[in-house]
Formats: C-alpha cells, sequence, structure tokens
C-alpha cells in the first residue's frame, strides 16, 4: 500500500480554500489516483525529449560515418599530391 501524507494534502486544500465537503472527496480517492499528476508530466517530457532528439537522429542518418568522412578527406588530399 503507498503511504501519502494527507495533512499536507489537507493543510494545501485549506489554503486554496476547497470547502470541506470537496475535501473530503479528495481524500477518499485511491491514493494511486495521485500519480496521475506525475503521469501526464513524464510524458508530456518524454514527447519534448523525442522531438529534440529527432533532429539529431536525422543528421545523423543523413550523415557518413566518421570513418568514411575520413576516407574521403584523405583522398582527396592524396590526390592533390599527386
Amino acid at each position: 500500500m503507498v503511504a501519502v501524507d494527507f495533512g499536507l494534502i489537507s493543510t494545501l486544500l485549506d489554503t486554496l480554500k476547497v470547502p470541506a465537503q470537496d475535501q473530503a472527496v479528495l481524500m477518499d480517492l485511491h491514493p494511486l489516483w495521485m500519480l496521475a499528476p506525475w503521469a501526464v508530466f513524464a510524458l508530456a517530457a518524454g514527447i519534448k525529449f523525442w522531438r529534440i532528439t529527432a533532429v539529431f537522429r536525422k543528421r545523423g542518418l543523413e550523415r557518413d560515418s566518421s570513418t568514411e568522412r575520413l576516407r574521403k578527406t584523405l583522398e582527396r588530399i592524396w590526390a592533390k599530391q599527386a
């Protein structure tokens, strides 16, 4: 079972001026429902990370590998020297 500090939650609800009837309803919810906002946050962070790294994934596929690029550079240098 998940241990939840309802004292902190009730203090927060008092600060937000939530009526006592609504507080009781909120306290009766299953504690795992408190993880829902974190799940939404994690999903949003994952999507943002995926979008940011898409640039690097696309750029990595379009470019030659570093050894292939080095080989081409060396061949150009050798061709100029010959």
